[in-house]
């Protein structure tokens, strides 16, 4: 089942909710319980900006790249 959500799949809200929170935790260094207590949409808006720093992380990589 967390496989399966992990690559795209339909999950269970709760599972989903595990996930981000998990996802959340690790990116951050935050302790999962304190992560927990964190508002969706806080969680939910520091994911969607990390996603967005490492895009532009990879894109000025592969600018970089291209260079040599």
């Amino acid at each position: 089942m967390i496989r399966r959500a992990l690559k795209g799949g339909s999950v269970s809200p709760i599972m989903a909710s595990r996930i981000m929170i998990y996802t959340y935790a690790s990116t951050f260094n935050i302790n999962p319980s304190e992560a927990y207590d964190t508002p969706f949409s806080l969680v939910k808006e520091m994911l969607e900006i990390h996603g967005e720093v490492k895009k532009l992380e990879a894109e000025e990589m592969e600018k970089a790249s291209k260079k040599k």
